[in-house]
């Protein structure tokens, strides 16, 4: 069963907020490991996915693997700093 996101024919769509569109070709990639039988693609602000019959992916999913982007990516410098400091 599918939840969230706008679901037609088997395609699940689910809007990216501006916030996070710069995240989308990394979770792009991510997503296409954990779903390797999901097809991804972005549109307009927009990340979409051609489901099979027996996947449950979620708009929850997607959203999450944004968010864990961002994170990632707001903290590289930060870890950068500390491996540099830790190693001298």
């Amino acid at each position: 069963m599918l939840l969230g996101g706008q679901i037609l024919n088997n395609r699940l769509e689910v809007d990216v907020p501006k916030g996070l569109q710069t995240y989308v070709d990394q979770v792009l990639v991510r997503l296409g490991y954990l779903y390797p039988d999901v097809a991804f693609a972005q549109m307009d602000g927009c990340l979409s996915a051609t489901l099979p019959s027996n996947t449950t992916l979620t708009r929850r999913d997607i959203l999450h693997q944004l968010y864990r982007e961002k994170i990632y990516q707001d903290s590289l410098p930060m870890r950068q700093l500390m491996y540099r400091t830790l190693l001298v």
